[in-house]
């Protein structure tokens, strides 16, 4: 991943979690609401933390990301690439929404996106944020 004066490059060790779709509990009154599931919820925390150790403040004006997925190896398998475990959009989604507000001003200043997953040695997401 490039660097740049007024980029932000940092790792975040962790396997990744993709982001799940909300889950709508209807309760006895009749009313509903909806939660983010656990695994979920942990990862953007531990996303989030590690923004807030790196950032000082978010960047303003349309940004290219880069965001790279180092995925566990299974013991057994006959591809060289994840191309079963999660989805690169939603693996993607849950890290960005985490940044939202701490790397960025919101996740509509993203014009550019470049997502790709592997397996590694070490687990986790490598992110690279910079403005165009």
């Amino acid at each position: 991943m490039k660097a740049l004066a007024n980029a932000i490059s940092f790792f975040v060790e962790g396997t990744p979690v993709p982001k799940e779709r909300p889950r709508i509990i209807q309760k006895k009154s009749g009313s509903s609401f909806a939660y983010t599931p656990k695994r979920t919820k942990e990862w953007e925390e531990i996303i989030a933390w590690a923004g807030l150790q790196k950032i000082k403040k978010p960047l303003e004006g349309p940004l290219r990301v880069e965001l790279l997925f180092l995925l566990p190896k299974p013991k057994k398998t006959k591809n060289a690439y994840p191309i079963f475990k999660s989805d690169v959009d939603n693996l993607s989604k849950s890290t960005i929404d985490a940044l939202n507000g701490i790397a960025f001003l919101d996740d509509g200043q993203i014009i550019e996106l470049y997502v790709r997953k592997q397996y590694g040695d070490r687990v986790g997401v490598e992110i690279h944020i910079e403005p165009i």
